[in-house]
């Protein structure tokens, strides 16, 4: 994915990747220049992850029905408050 090759590059820390069609969030972390996934979500889970841990996200607000036509998003780049 282009975007995490540019977030690399700009050093921001968090990634979520979103795959609307597989219904999967992948929480990633910038490790010495490489991204590790850190979590897999799935489905209607409520999650909590990096850099965000003390907010809960519901998933199933991200899987936009295209019948509505909503626009599903792709990617977040993510910095911690202060980064």
């Amino acid at each position: 994915m282009k975007k995490l090759a540019t977030y690399a590059r700009k050093q921001v820390a968090h990634a979520w990747p979103i795959d609307p069609e597989a219904g999967t969030l992948e929480v990633l972390c910038l490790d010495g220049g490489q991204w590790t996934i850190l979590a897999t979500h799935a489905g209607l889970e409520v999650m909590r992850a990096e850099p965000f841990a003390g907010t809960e996200l519901e998933l199933q607000s991200l899987w936009a029905d295209p019948a509505d036509g909503e626009e599903c998003p792709v990617a977040y780049g993510l910095r911690p408050p202060g980064s």
